[in-house]
């Protein structure tokens, strides 16, 4: 119960729109991990992550965000596949690895505010 309090607040407060940074580090690393084939079962705490951040209930994406293991093996640790002629395997890494620690970065911020 107070859990829906807190976060019908924080929409309130924060709204739609108010973590453009966060909202878009979260697509990006989605749509990357889509289009590399990447399948971790710690997706689903991105994508509950993401669908919190665009309604503004911090809480909640920060909840999500903690989920996501962040350790060896964790979703960090995958090897996405390159997929496109003009990438090969160190590309793709690094990009992921880019990626990833962009949006964990911006989280640990958020989690912090």
């Amino acid at each position: 119960m107070l859990r829906k309090v807190v976060e019908a607040l924080e929409r309130r407060i924060h709204g739609d729109g108010s973590f453009p940074a966060e909202v878009r580090a979260t697509r990006t690393l989605l749509k990357f991990c889509e289009a590399h084939q990447v399948i971790h079962p710690d997706l689903k705490h991105v994508r509950t992550c993401l669908l919190a951040l665009e309604v503004g209930a911090k809480s909640r994406a920060v909840a999500a965000f903690e989920e996501v293991w962040r350790g060896k093996e964790g979703l960090g640790d995958e090897w996405p596949k390159a997929m496109f002629p003009h990438e090969d395997g160190d590309y793709v890494w690094g990009i992921s690895e880019a990626l990833f620690e962009r949006w964990c970065r911006l989280m640990q911020d958020l989690k912090s505010k």
